[in-house]
């Protein structure tokens, strides 16, 4: 690689910090540029684990970022202190309802979609800016954030709230808001999931996703979404294990290992000169693809700069030696990519001490960011309709509700808390009772029923419907429809296509994000308090979906 190109856009290295890279590089063997290609998942972040990292001199360390803050820092600060080269300090910094960054010390943003819905890109920067502080009060200095993919299928359960929704000038806009924000704070931003998510319904995790558009179309969503990132200067691409077979000759190859898509239409067509990194390799959407000792060496050979999460790092970093050795990785691309790991790390000041160092959030900053968090979620807030003129509520007419909710709310990791919409409505007088097995639903005995779901989009969920059996307690009564009866209003804190399961019920709001700031902002729009200020960022098609339209056909298989 010329290392000119890393005084180029996105690195824009000056001459002491190109000099450090020079130095740096020249200093390395060939196991030390290996182990710079590797990010590591530390679910273990224990001194002992943290010290054979460091030993090992992997290029970063991902870690889950709802921990205590305290601890977050204090790990971050250990390992740049101990760490012969300076660690990239990785995370997913989105925002859903599990993701606050410090857990309770930290803000819960509303998620993309909420903050889509919310209209003015200015949300978007304001999101970015909370992740890139709060993210680096934590010791983190690269989020693999924004999703930049379009969620055109409303049978996505990985790509919904997470995505900017289904319009590609409104992604490109809200994306090119966040990088800048958060790069302009010292956090790397990721524009994932390259060549693109959300037509298909299946979920990378568990199988190859495909892109399934022509280049025409590609071109003018996908296309321009990616260019609109480069321009603005996004240091990193995750690439992902989604094909796009109507790119020539690529076929239904992960993106990840494809030299096709990677080298040819993203670096070569797109000009893309920041850092690839792969989506999690031990994710069947690669797995799949052939045996580790195969797809390891691909990964970097095809494209990819640095390889996320293994099972066994030193095993991979063996598996890329003996590639090294045999000829299936060249030395041209195991260097190619080692200096632009070494630009990444540098762009970010981390050569300097400085750039290392981790400084607490003040607490004015955390006051504006629960602020912002508050309006955001109050201008997310979108009323689909209401047919019976239901709103808003009335303490009085509206004194006795009924709330049906779910009994059990989990995720892939398990339990989330209960929904406080029912607390939050008892606060402002309102008499609620929660739909249980031994409660009749009767018209003498409730003036208003609200149903309360939260469903985000999330890794390995096989849907993110209804489930009436859960809703209504027991098979029977799943069948069973209120709204005829009493006055009935249906509220989403998720997935914004529930429209699609009850089209029928005359009252209904999206609110995209379960945190407790749209929550209150929910409650207050019921009541009249706040206008409903939110715009949907997917198409809802009234009453009924046309399937056909919404659901792209996909191969089923990865046969071309």
């Amino acid at each position: 690689m010329d290392l000119k190109k890393l005084t180029r856009a996105p690195f824009h290295l000056d001459e002491a910090a190109l000099n450090w890279v020079q130095r740096t590089f020249a200093g390395l063997s060939t196991e030390s540029k290996i182990a710079q290609l590797m990010v590591v998942l530390c679910l273990d972040t224990s001194r002992e684990n943290l010290e054979t990292m460091c030993e090992l001199g992997v290029g970063g360390i991902f870690r889950m970022p709802t921990r205590p803050v305290d601890r977050l820092r204090e790990e971050a600060e250990w390992v740049q202190t101990h760490s012969r080269l300076p660690m990239l300090m990785c995370g997913d910094l989105e925002f859903s309802e599990g993701t606050v960054i410090g857990g309770a010390d930290g803000t819960a943003f509303p998620n993309q979609m909420a903050v889509a819905a919310a209209r003015d890109p200015v949300w978007a920067e304001r999101m970015a800016l909370v992740a890139a502080r709060e993210g680096r009060a934590a010791g983190f200095n690269w989020s693999f954030t924004p999703v930049v993919d379009i969620n055109a299928n409303f049978r996505s359960t990985v790509v919904n709230t997470r995505s900017f929704g289904d319009n590609t000038r409104r992604v490109m806009q809200s994306g090119r808001a966040y990088i800048a924000a958060m790069q302009r704070e010292g956090m790397a931003a990721c524009a994932k999931h390259w060549p693109g998510d959300g037509f298909d319904d299946r979920d990378q995790h568990a199988v190859t996703s495909v892109n399934p558009c022509g280049m025409d179309a590609w071109e003018a969503t996908f296309g321009r979404i990616y260019r609109a990132m480069i321009r603005q200067g996004v240091l990193s691409v995750m690439s992902a294990h989604i094909a796009l077979p109507a790119y020539p000759e690529a076929g239904y190859r992960p993106a990840c290992i494809s030299r096709k898509l990677n080298l040819e239409l993203l670096r070569g067509r797109l000009k893309f000169n920041g850092v690839i990194i792969s989506d999690a390799s031990v994710m069947a959407g690669l797995s799949s693809q052939g045996p580790r000792a195969r797809i390891v060496p691909e990964l970097i050979e095809h494209g990819c700069d640095i390889i996320l999460f293994h099972n066994d790092v030193s095993r991979d970093m063996g598996l890329l030696s003996e590639a090294l050795a045999d000829g299936r990785l060249s030395p041209q691309r195991l260097d190619d990519a080692v200096l632009r790991v070494l630009g990444l790390k540098a762009a970010l000041g981390l050569h300097r001490a400085s750039g290392r160092r981790v400084r607490p959030l003040s607490a004015v900053r955390r006051q504006e960011h629960a602020r912002w968090a508050r309006q955001c979620a109050e201008q997310g807030v979108t009323l689909v309709k209401d047919e019976q003129r239901l709103l808003p509520l009335s303490p009085e007419k509206h004194h006795r509700v009924l709330l049906v909710q779910p009994n059990r709310r989990a995720n892939s990791f398990g339990m989330l808390p209960d929904l406080r919409l029912g607390s939050l409505l008892r606060e402002r007088g309102l008499e609620v009772t929660t739909l249980r097995p031994d409660v009749e639903v009767r018209r003498e005995d409730f003036d208003l029923i609200v149903y309360a779901v939260a469903e985000e989009a999330y890794l390995l969920k096989s849907s993110l419907g209804l489930n009436w059996i859960d809703l209504h307690g027991d098979v029977m009564r799943a069948m069973d429809r209120y709204w005829h009866e009493i006055p009935t209003v249906f509220v989403s804190f998720g997935s914004p296509y529930h429209l699609r399961e009850v089209p029928v019920c005359p009252t209904f709001i999206n609110a995209y994000s379960p945190v407790a700031s749209v929550q209150e902002a929910v409650v207050r729009a019921l009541l009249g308090q706040i206008p409903f200020g939110g715009r949907s960022p997917v198409i809802l098609n009234g009453a009924s979906f046309n399937v056909l339209e919404a659901s792209p056909a996909v191969p089923f298989s990865n046969t071309p």
